[in-house]
């Protein structure tokens, strides 16, 4: 068994913290709320026939911005580890441009999936289109808000050189950032997932 050295305490074998449990949790139910609305799509599909159109191009440009922004995040980690602080900042800066760069890329295909004819209000497949795709942009969107709040975070903690030092030795910081970054590939994972979904049932 485990035990600590002072009080003969038997040790946790795992250290997860609650932020951690919690984030955990919503990505667990976010999950089986897009697994559930792309099974319902798949029961009520034997009702009606899917409308033959050519998948919106902007789409293809926001995974690309989507894959970029999780390469970025996951930079941002790596420099925060070995205390690279501009690095830090840069690449958060690039998620940020990135994530707003997929957002204006989904609206676009919506524009492009109005004028084919495709209607929130019409036929299933449309529907099902815009739901889930607009789902998954609200959840972008939460995430830009923290991306927001933690690039402005991490330029306040740079601008001094004594608080940067003490920046890069707090155990909190760098949970901010890992649990944003868990959070960003979540929603990287949902888009390619919902991508294909549609492209497989679409052909």
């Amino acid at each position: 068994m485990n035990k600590s050295a002072s009080g003969g305490k038997e040790a946790p074998l795992f250290k997860v913290s609650a932020q951690k449990i919690m984030l955990y949790a919503l990505l667990g139910g976010l999950s089986a709320l897009f697994i559930a609305l792309t099974v319902a799509y798949l029961f009520t599909k034997s009702n009606w026939r899917w409308v033959q159109f050519a998948f919106p191009k902007a789409f293809w440009v926001s995974t690309l911005a989507l894959a970029a922004s999780s390469y970025t995040i996951q930079q941002a980690l790596a420099a925060y580890k070995v205390g690279k602080g501009a690095y830090l900042l840069q690449m958060l800066g690039f998620t940020l441009t990135l994530s707003v760069l997929f957002i204006g890329a989904q609206m676009l295909g919506w524009y492009d999936l109005y004028h084919k004819g495709i209607y929130l209000g019409g036929k299933p497949d449309g529907s099902y289109l815009y739901l889930l795709t607009g789902l998954h942009v609200l959840h972008v969107v939460a995430g830009l808000g923290v991306l927001m709040w933690l690039y402005a975070d991490v330029r306040k903690n740079l601008h001094s050189s004594t608080l940067s030092v003490f920046y890069f030795m707090e155990s909190a910081h760098r949970q901010k950032i890992e649990l944003t970054a868990l959070y960003w590939h979540f929603v990287d994972a949902v888009w390619l997932y919902l991508l294909l979904f549609f492209v497989v049932n679409h052909w």
